[in-house]
């Protein structure tokens, strides 16, 4: 392991001990954060792309992502080269309707890392956060596809530690982290902002994985509807972890964590995540609202019901 990664794995550890400080706004986390987001863009930058042999099985990582984060998507790119597993393709899937001049408007720190692995895909429409999986899914449906997202600095022995959990339990899709949904006495699905969040290796029937921490599953294995645009887009518009949750629970598929503890940010301070807007403003609840009753009437099953 390099000098880069050392320091990277040291300010995770220290920022995963939930055991020593609970609160995401504690000054200890605060100062990791700041530290991070300080420190380690300004060594990416000055760091040759690693260029190793893959090994194992190819994986394909996806992700997305919007103008007013454009510019830092370099460092999650960065992160995502550097992986002591290499992966076989990082595909960046972008809009043409939020940038119509195409990739000669990105930013060099991010165009310049173009080459094999890393390429942008400009596609025409907006399906939001949905562009990380559903056009990954139609392009590689039998490979072992990785989501992230864009916001995110991603340890260098992520890809290696989530294959190691995949091949002991090759069936089951994994994941960085998630919450355990919660119900109450009637077995009713409480709010989203309720539920208990988990930083354990653990698989549970009533896990819900967040997909763009790091997710590793492969796409033909989902329920049959995971491609249908016309249905999350009407359904789940703004929540991609909730369709992909519902595609899994309705093949029977078992979810399975790694532990890792809570996922270093990188901080974009003028833009507000979408995972918060969701959260409180109620989004989550209305979506996984839609995507229940849409299948209690069509199907019979509540994909989210208790388990």
């Amino acid at each position: 392991m390099d000098t880069l990664s050392r320091i990277i794995h040291f300010n995770y550890f220290f920022y995963r001990r939930e055991a020593w400080y609970n609160s995401l706004y504690s000054p200890i986390r605060i100062g990791l954060r700041w530290y991070a987001n300080h420190f380690f863009p300004r060594q990416l930058a000055n760091e040759k792309v690693w260029t190793q042999q893959i090994t194992g099985e190819k994986v394909v990582v996806s992700l997305t992502s919007f103008p007013a984060r454009i510019d830092k998507v370099w460092v999650v790119i960065r992160c995502l080269l550097r992986q002591s597993n290499q992966p076989y393709k990082i595909l960046l899937w972008l809009s043409e309707d939020q940038f119509p001049d195409g990739i000669s408007s990105l930013p060099d720190c991010l165009t310049n890392l173009l080459g094999d692995v890393f390429e942008i895909r400009m596609v025409k429409g907006d399906l939001r956060s949905h562009k990380k999986h559903y056009y990954v899914s139609q392009e590689f449906p039998d490979s072992l596809v990785l989501l992230t997202d864009d916001d995110i600095f991603y340890p260098a022995d992520m890809i290696e530690r989530l294959l190691c959990l995949h091949r002991q339990y090759p069936e089951e899709v994994i994941c960085q982290y998630g919450y355990r949904m919660r119900y109450d006495k009637e077995g009713h699905l409480l709010r989203y902002r309720d539920w208990q969040p988990l930083c354990e290796n653990v698989c549970d029937p009533n896990l819900f994985f967040g997909s763009g921490g790091g997710t590793l599953f492969r796409p033909s294995a989902l329920y049959g509807d995971f491609g249908n645009e016309n249905l999350f887009s009407r359904l789940a518009p703004l929540a991609d972890d909730i369709w992909l949750n519902a595609m899994v629970r309705l093949a029977g598929l078992k979810v399975r964590m790694i532990k890792t503890g809570l996922i270093l940010p990188i901080q974009n301070l003028d833009t507000q995540r979408l995972a918060s807007a969701n959260m409180y403003a109620g989004s989550n609840d209305s979506q996984l609202k839609s995507v229940s009753e849409y299948y209690l009437q069509t199907h019979g099953i509540d994909p989210f019901s208790k388990r």
